[in-house]
């Protein structure tokens, strides 16, 4: 499977598109059940710049930030740092009102980290998620970078769960790690 995106692929997309790899897991009434989400949102009103320490979100895991104007839509801010401490800062080009949301979810897989590459592979083998909710890369600064196309490779080497192997495209050079969430 080939899928675009920007700077994040979301699967199970906060955006409310639905988009899954395997098919969703299900209440003993056949109902979906909700990946598991830690979240924390925080209002902005005419700002260009944005800090979040961890002490404010709480979110001890790695963390997705994302950004929505007052109407709901996406905004892509100029830059998310997400510093080893896990705090969150946002720049934006022009002044900006909305939310920015601070994410989390049940499985992260912290990648190795890499230099000078322009795709990173991910071995099912080592992250071990089956279900693939959100992906990020970050240099190695903590700023978060944009991706090209991210594919997903269905992989049987655990006969209990299929899982995909994962490989990442960037149009330019990056060193850093990417991170992978899943339910």
């Amino acid at each position: 499977m080939r899928i675009a995106f920007g700077f994040l692929l979301l699967i199970a997309s906060a955006f409310g598109q639905g988009i899954s790899i395997f098919p969703p897991p299900t209440d003993s009434g056949g109902d979906p059940e909700p990946p598991p989400v830690e979240e924390y949102v925080k209002a902005i009103s005419t700002v260009t710049s944005v800090s979040i320490p961890l002490s404010e979100h709480g979110l001890s895991k790695a963390v997705i930030v994302l950004v929505f104007d007052e109407n709901g839509a996406v905004v892509e801010p100029g830059d998310i740092l997400i510093n080893g401490g896990n705090d969150v800062s946002v720049t934006f080009a022009i002044p900006q009102t909305g939310n920015i949301v601070v994410r989390t979810f049940g499985e992260v897989y912290s990648g190795s980290s890499f230099t000078n590459q322009t795709s990173v592979a991910i071995d099912a083998t080592n992250h071990q998620i089956s279900k693939i909710v959100a992906v990020q890369c970050r240099d190695s600064d903590g700023y978060v970078v944009q991706t090209g196309d991210i594919d997903l490779t269905p992989s049987f080497a655990s006969v209990s769960k299929p899982t995909p192997d994962v490989l990442i495209h960037f149009a330019v050079q990056q060193s850093g790690v990417c991170t992978i969430f899943g339910e």
